[in-house]
C-alpha cells in the first residue's frame, strides 16, 4: 500500500492526513503528526468549549479531552498583555500555516481591546507542522535567536514579519532579524548552530500533550482555573465570546 501526504484545511484549522492511494473502501483515514506520531480519531474542524459548562460552539464531532495537561506562563514564555491576566489564551502555532496568519491578526485584535486593562494575556508557542511547512521549525528557531538577542518586542516584530510576508525563504532571515535591531552575526551564528532546536522540539511535544492535532491550537485558562479549547483560525467575535464567558466566572 502507497501513501502520500495531504494537507486538510477544515473550518479554518491545518491538519496532516496520512492518505492512501489504494486503500480498501472501509479503511479509515489516519492523522499525521510531526515526529512520525499516527493518531486515529476525527478530524474536528473548529471549536471552542469549557469543561463541565454549556459549549460556546461544538460541531457534532467534538470530543472533549478528559484533561488539558499544559504547563503555566513561564519567564521563557512570549506573553503580550499582563502574565497575571485573569484569562489566559495559550497558542501552539505554525509560522507558515495560512490560518495561524489570519489567526495572528484575529489575537492582536483581542489584546488591543483586552490587554490594556490586564484581562487578558496572549501566550505564543511553537507548534510547527513539518510534513506540511518544512521551513517552519527553522523559523521557529529563529524567533527564539531574536528574542535572546533583543527583547519580547523584538520576538513579536520579528514574529509579525514572517507572518506578514509569504515570500521569504531561510536566507533572508537574517536580514529581517537585522531589521529587528539585533546584530545579523550574532543571530546567524544561533540560529546555525542550532541554539534553540530542543526548545522548539520540546514546544511541539507539549502541543501534542496538550491535545493539539492541528494548527493554530489554543488553550484559554478561565480566572478560576478551567480550561478552554479554541480549535482552528475562529474569528474574532467566537474568540471575544470565549473571553466574556471566561470573564463571568468567578476565581476559586
Amino acid at each position: 500500500m502507497s501513501y502520500h501526504i495531504a494537507e486538510v484545511l477544515s473550518a479554518g484549522y491545518t491538519f496532516v492526513l496520512l492518505l492512501s492511494i489504494d486503500m480498501e473502501p472501509q479503511q479509515e483515514n489516519k492523522l499525521l503528526i510531526p515526529g512520525a506520531l499516527v493518531i486515529a480519531g476525527l478530524l474536528i474542524g473548529g471549536a471552542i468549549y469549557f469543561k463541565g459548562d454549556t459549549p460556546v460552539k461544538t460541531p457534532d464531532d467534538l470530543t472533549q479531552p478528559a484533561e488539558i495537561a499544559i504547563e503555566p506562563i513561564s519567564l521563557n514564555d512570549h506573553v503580550l498583555g499582563n502574565p497575571n491576566a485573569s484569562v489566559v489564551l495559550i497558542e501552539f502555532s505554525d509560522i507558515d500555516c495560512p490560518f495561524c496568519r489570519n489567526f495572528d491578526t484575529t489575537m492582536h485584535q483581542i489584546i488591543n481591546e483586552y490587554g490594556a486593562s490586564g484581562d487578558v494575556a496572549w501566550v505564543y508557542r511553537h507548534f510547527p507542522l513539518d510534513q506540511l511547512h518544512p521551513d517552519a521549525r527553522k523559523k521557529a528557531e529563529a524567533t527564539e535567536c531574536v528574542a535572546k538577542l533583543g527583547s519580547n518586542e523584538a520576538f513579536w516584530g520579528f514574529l509579525g514579519e514572517l507572518f506578514e510576508r509569504t515570500d521569504e525563504s531561510l536566507a533572508d532571515l537574517g536580514a529581517l532579524a537585522a531589521d529587528t535591531g539585533v546584530d545579523q552575526t550574532a543571530f546567524q551564528s544561533c540560529l546555525d548552530g542550532g541554539e534553540f532546536i530542543d526548545d522548539v522540539v520540546a514546544a511541539g511535544e507539549a502541543a501534542l500533550k496538550a491535545g493539539g492535532r492541528g494548527t493554530p491550537y489554543t488553550v484559554l485558562i478561565a480566572p478560576n482555573g478551567e480550561k478552554a479549547v479554541i480549535s482552528g483560525a475562529q474569528p474574532y467575535e467566537v474568540v471575544k465570546q470565549a473571553i466574556e464567558t471566561a470573564l463571568l466566572q468567578t476565581a476559586n
